[in-house]
């Protein structure tokens, strides 16, 4: 089922340009920002331009991790779940956070456009699909609350007329949601990364921060190729904390997702899959995720979220299994690429930003990093130059842990196993 080309790493970086040189970063700078994804990238483009001296330090290639791993989906809502949310606070707060979520696809969307980042942006919508009938009647709660605080416009589909959006085997209805959109996260962490580089910043890929030492006038990093003395320090390393800043070990969980991309089909068998071409969520609690590339000539599929595997032949295997489950169409399909990412979790299941000893932060944008990460990243580069403009409804907010967690997320294998046998019995 793999294909003899089988590679081991997204299908996002094909024909991009090779990775940076390693460049020694400079021993002084006004801000270090620590973390080059989308969350670092947007924060650094906004203070270089600001007239700050920035780096951005990454223990990878710049762009790397998560952001040129995920499935490009850029969404108006969080994944914590409208019903969800509304039972833990109050109306105003509830209210806040939608709508600021709602106002990152906008932010996206805007830098894009300003920027002219050719990152195969399309208005795609999509198809949440019920897995079940009790999946059915959550999903039609979402749906009001949807079209209530995310500005999108939604219809549900009868399991009779699922076909038109997802040609799953078997199914109970779901959710048209109009309003969202796809790009090819690839394309965007590499025009990010050059717009920084060309606002003079200086970009130190392959250079992990070891430590972090607090001074009198600001902060002194020892790297792996020396030493930066920084005024500000900004975190936005999301799902690749690594414990550098022991404060955040224990309230990010870094969970792996993972995707593949199947070889080229055939354009009537990928029509027949998602005839119009959305992205398409299912409602189980191992997640299913599918859309086509943006050339409309392969499947991509992620699921089983949670499972900690390097071994990506193994795991194209698995989620092989999983995508014909849906679509037995798809059997004799074989499988080009397969990768993994981490996700930053919180318990709360929503992003944070502020300032914990001096050091600003953006982390845990909890599966919706292209919209918030990129969005939050901004904002707090804002509210580090001191700028009204970098408030927000996530100001703050309290940064929950748990008393048996310090940072080894050793449970979420167990708990993805534990949801994937739940899923058996949903009916």
């Amino acid at each position: 089922m793999l294909s003899p080309d089988f590679k081991p790493t997204p299908y996002w970086w094909e024909g991009l340009p090779p990775p940076t040189d390693r460049t020694v970063p400079p021993a002084r700078a006004d801000v270090a920002v620590i973390g080059g994804g989308f969350t670092g990238l947007s924060a650094a483009l906004t203070l270089a331009r600001a007239g700050r001296q920035t780096v951005v330090f990454d223990a990878g290639d710049i762009g790397h991790g998560a952001s040129s791993r995920n499935a490009g989906a850029v969404t108006r809502m969080l994944h914590t779940g409208f019903a969800h949310m509304a039972e833990k606070m109050d109306r105003a707060q509830f209210g806040a956070l939608t709508k600021e979520a709602a106002d990152a696809f906008d932010a996206v969307r805007n830098l894009i456009a300003n920027e002219k980042i050719d990152c195969d942006w399309r208005m795609s919508g999509r198809f949440l699909a019920a897995a079940s009938r009790a999946h059915a009647h959550n999903l039609r709660v979402e749906m009001d609350f949807m079209q209530n605080f995310s500005g999108v416009q939604c219809r549900w589909l009868d399991a009779s007329d699922q076909a038109q959006e997802y040609g799953v085997r078997k199914g109970a209805g779901g959710v048209v949601v109009d309003g969202t959109a796809t790009l090819h996260p690839g394309k965007l962490a590499h025009h990010m990364a050059a717009r920084v580089a060309m606002a003079d910043a200086v970009l130190a890929p392959r250079c992990r921060v070891l430590s972090i030492a607090r001074g009198n006038s600001g902060f002194s990093l020892t790297h792996e190729l020396g030493k930066t003395e920084v005024r500000d320090v900004v975190i936005a390393t999301n799902g690749y904390a690594d414990g550098l800043v022991p404060h955040f070990r224990r309230r990010v969980l870094p969970v792996q997702a993972t995707m593949m991309a199947t070889e080229p089909v055939p354009p009537d068998m990928l029509k027949r899959a998602i005839p119009n071409g959305r992205m398409v969520i299912d409602s189980r609690r191992a997640w299913r995720y599918l859309r086509a590339s943006p050339d409309g000539t392969r499947l991509l599929f992620g699921s089983l979220s949670g499972y900690r595997d390097d071994d990506m032949k193994r795991m194209a295997r698995k989620l092989h299994a999983e995508m014909t489950d849906s679509l037995p169409e798809f059997v004799g399909v074989r499988i080009s690429h397969c990768w993994g990412g981490m996700l930053g979790l919180s318990f709360d299941r929503i992003p944070h930003l502020g300032i914990h000893d001096g050091m600003h932060y953006a982390l845990a944008m909890n599966g919706t990093g292209v919209p918030m990460g990129t969005h939050l990243g901004r904002k707090i580069a804002l509210r580090l130059l001191g700028s009204s403009e970098g408030r927000t409804a996530y100001d703050d907010l309290p940064f929950q842990i748990r008393p048996t967690y310090t940072g080894n997320p050793w449970f979420v294998p167990w708990i993805a196993r534990w949801w994937k046998f739940r899923d058996r019995f949903d009916s």
